[in-house]
């Protein structure tokens, strides 16, 4: 499966105020096409060709939120297309969105449901393509659960079960769920280390307002969907298992309007809230690891990444070693941080040049310039299936797709 992925928005400052001043113009009626998916109905200003991978990206994604709550549904999900918005720039997301009557200043991506119209919304030029797949198939979550499971999910395992599918990786066609982000695992553990993580009962309980208002703390926000996050993932994969089919029952009676604690109760068969957290912290500190293969895909990114930013700073000529390459990216000072994650990834840390194969053992990326272009040529041999960067340039800028194979 082929990920274009967009320019780097993050390497000189003036990119960054280049974009913070197109912002701040004028708002202007935004001019949208309508194309038609499986399961989708995309609204766009941006060429078909361009939104079409992410069309059928997020078709697949719908079918794998379909398979995972298969069980839940009885096999049946509403046909009704739901929208997506997939605008070209940051300013044509807000102003798009003010039109709807939705305020989306300060979000990267949102799903909305606003006077009986719901649709999923965010921009893809200048941002890292994977960043707007995390953003679609987080929010895609939202609005899938909306539309098929209910509007009676609490606000933890909403966000949590996003949060658990906006890691998923498309490889050659089918999606690898179950994926442990790094820096997400190090603010659970952190967290439970200093004592100022959430009270089990605390999360489940937690209500929109309550939610929403902690987004406003720097350290509860991320805290309450890194949380969130690692409860779903032990519901899920916990234990062996032991805990799925209590969890789509949880699932099923909260949906159907039962409210959390006598969800929890019946599902669980249990009251106790404590004897729960106390499995639940035993599986993170003892068993929950990152995974190595969404940590290569991530370092392969800020590789491929580099050499866009690099490109745009006009630079026209690249080292021929990945030594020389990991220098200039160093002493460039050159660095990318995650909006979703709020994870900062900086050159100054050897390790973003390395990855595990699966037996866990440590290898260098493999680089060599292109003949034709002069361009680094990425990838992680030792990896299963293989990962690496292909390069194309349209009239605009320099763009990359990540290809498993």
């Amino acid at each position: 499966m082929l990920y274009p992925l967009s320019r780097s928005r993050w390497f000189w400052l003036a990119l960054v105020l280049l974009a913070a001043s197109c912002v701040a113009r004028a708002a202007h009626a935004i001019d949208l096409d309508t194309h038609e998916s499986e399961h989708y109905l995309i609204h766009t200003n941006l060429p078909v060709e361009e939104i079409r991978p992410l069309a059928q990206h997020m078709d697949q994604m719908f079918e794998e939120y379909a398979r995972r709550f298969r069980e839940l549904l009885g096999g049946r999900t509403d046909q009704t297309k739901s929208n997506i918005y997939l605008l070209a720039t940051q300013r044509d997301y807000q102003e798009t969105l003010a039109q709807l009557g939705v305020n989306g200043n300060g979000s990267g991506g949102m799903f909305f449901v606003r006077n009986r119209q719901q649709g999923l919304a965010t921009w893809v030029n200048d941002r890292p393509r994977r960043q707007v797949i995390q953003i679609l198939q987080h929010e895609g979550f939202h609005q899938f659960a909306y539309q098929h499971i209910g509007t009676e999910l609490p606000v933890w395992v909403n966000e949590g079960l996003a949060v658990y599918f906006e890691q998923a990786l498309l490889v050659n066609g089918r999606f690898r769920t179950g994926l442990a982000e790094a820096h997400r695992i190090v603010v659970v553990k952190s967290a439970l280390d200093d004592g100022y993580a959430f009270s089990l009962e605390s999360l489940m309980n937690m209500n929109g307002v309550t939610w929403r208002a902690n987004l406003t703390d720097s350290e509860r926000a991320p805290l309450q969907y890194a949380q969130s996050w690692s409860i779903c993932y032990f519901l899920i994969h916990g234990d062996n298992g032991r805990y799925q089919r209590a969890f789509n029952r949880y699932l099923e009676l909260v949906a159907s309007g039962r409210s959390n604690e006598r969800a929890f109760e019946t599902a669980f068969g249990t009251s106790d809230y404590d004897a729960m957290a106390e499995r639940w912290r035993a599986f993170v500190e003892e068993d929950l690891e990152p995974d190595d293969y969404t940590t290569m895909v991530s370092r392969l990114e800020f590789l491929a990444n580099g050499v866009v930013a690099a490109t745009a700073a006009g630079e026209d000529a690249f080292p021929e070693t990945f030594e020389d390459y990991q220098a200039l990216l160093q002493q460039a000072g050159f660095a990318m941080h995650n909006s979703l994650t709020g994870e900062r990834i900086t050159a100054q840390d050897e390790g973003v040049f390395t990855y595990n194969d699966s037996r866990g053992r440590t290898h260098a990326f493999e680089y060599e310039l292109d003949n034709e272009t002069g361009r680094p040529m990425i990838s992680a041999n030792r990896c299963r299936p293989r990962a690496r960067i292909e390069w194309k340039t349209d009239s605009e800028r320099l763009s990359f797709r990540i290809v498993f194979d």
